[in-house]
């Protein structure tokens, strides 16, 4: 059902948050070595609309304590996630655990659809619960999308691109389920501006039912990168508007697809956010003027690292961005970084050591270079408790899933 239970320790209680009304089900719980719980949820089919009470008995047999499962929607604090609330739910090599192998142009990017976080290599898309981390399958009408991504809005609705050179067409394809093909969205002949290429990134802003900014980076190759355009779909009550080719002044400039931006809002006015390699560096850019107005500089040991990938969400009366850095050669760092720009005044420093960072994650390495493709994706729960960040690294190998909350303690 999607449900995760919040544990206090202290209380010895496990809240599950909703208003709904829970059908009788079997739940999944995870007990210390050699610990039986009575009644057994995942053998049991238990009503958790009224308190459950489950009795733990440790490993001697005789130390007991009793959790009561309640249904209730708790107090929230004032503002983002709750510190200490970071929680790894779990960190998968690809080719292991999935058996999906990285190879030259693989180009890997996320969505989520409900329950299930959808990772594309670019030619096929697989699905996974996204709070287990267990492979379910691929979606139906999963396509080769000649090297292209796929993004999600943060309501349920995925958008998935081709790559398309200068005088071909770019399509979008949307869909709202992983049983429901995916159908064209909008086609259109690639004929604006200066790029050669497009599609390997695309991300979007908003609800695509109603109000929405979709955002697709262009590139053109040169040694020194001169490159800093994207194509601009403004959409209004479910309609996409003709697009736009933007150039963006004052930010750290690309020559590959190895790119990604998205706006703060679905005002076109509004600040956005860019990405890039070889720059490696997160610019925020004023939307009114098309023109970067603050930026993180490269890390540390960021220069050895893909920085190619961005997402925005707002949490919690909070505004997040997140970045990752992938891995280029077999001894970069590759870690995911998480940043307040509620207010761009911490804005500044180093992408590792800015006063706005709030979070970084672990770091996982099971592979070796062969082609740079990374993604990251923060996705809020409908009840607006919980935050979902996800990553994934090809050259890593890696799959990753972290949470966050809000609830008062």
């Amino acid at each position: 059902m999607g449900l995760s239970g919040v544990i206090n320790e202290a209380a010895k209680t496990i809240s599950l948050i909703t208003i709904d009304n829970i059908e009788p089900a079997l739940a999944n719980i995870s007990l210390s070595y050699h610990a039986t719980v009575s009644p057994d949820p995942t053998t049991t089919v238990l009503d958790y609309n009224n308190e459950v009470k489950l009795t733990v008995t440790a490993h001697d047999g005789i130390s007991k304590s009793v959790y009561t499962v309640v249904k209730e929607v708790p107090e929230k604090i004032n503002y983002g996630f709750r510190k200490g609330s970071e929680k790894e739910l779990w960190a998968n090599d690809l080719l292991t655990k999935y058996g999906i192998t990285n190879v030259k142009d693989a180009n890997y990017t996320l969505a989520v659809l409900g329950t299930h976080l959808i990772l594309s290599n670019g030619t096929e898309q697989h699905y996974f619960n996204s709070t287990s981390g267990e492979k379910l399958g691929t979606i139906t009408g999963s396509m080769n999308l000649a090297g292209g991504a796929i993004t999600s809005d943060k309501t349920g609705n995925m958008l998935l691109c081709n790559v398309a050179a200068k005088n071909t067409d770019f399509v979008i394809y949307r869909t709202n389920s992983v049983t429901k093909a995916p159908e064209v969205f909008i086609r259109w002949k690639y004929s604006l501006g200066v790029g050669v290429k497009m599609g390997a990134k695309i991300n979007v802003t908003g609800d695509l039912n109603g109000n929405a900014i979709i955002t697709v980076p262009t590139w053109a190759w040169a040694n020194p990168a001169t490159h800093s355009e994207f194509i601009r779909w403004k959409v209004t009550n479910g309609v996409a508007e003709a697009p736009e080719a933007i150039v963006v002044s004052n930010v750290s400039k690309w020559a590959s697809g190895a790119v990604d931006l998205i706006y703060g809002s679905t005002d076109i006015n509004s600040n956005y956010f860019v990405t890039s390699y070889s720059g490696n560096k997160l610019d925020a850019v004023n939307g009114a003027t098309n023109t970067g107005i603050a930026r993180l500089q490269t890390s540390t040991w960021g220069a050895n690292s893909n920085f190619n990938c961005v997402d925005f969400v707002e949490f919690n009366k909070a505004k997040y961005v997140a970045t990752y850095g992938g891995m280029h050669f077999s001894y970069s760092q590759c870690l995911g970084y998480m940043y307040d720009v509620s207010s761009l005044d911490q804005f500044t420093g180093l992408l590792n050591d800015s006063p706005a960072k709030v979070f970084v994650t672990n770091q996982y390495i099971f592979g070796n270079p062969i082609f740079a493709s990374s993604d990251i994706l923060m996705i809020p729960s409908p009840d607006g408790y919980k935050l979902r960040l996800y990553y994934t690294d090809g050259n890593c190998r890696s799959l990753v899933a972290w949470e966050f909350d809000c609830i008062e303690k």
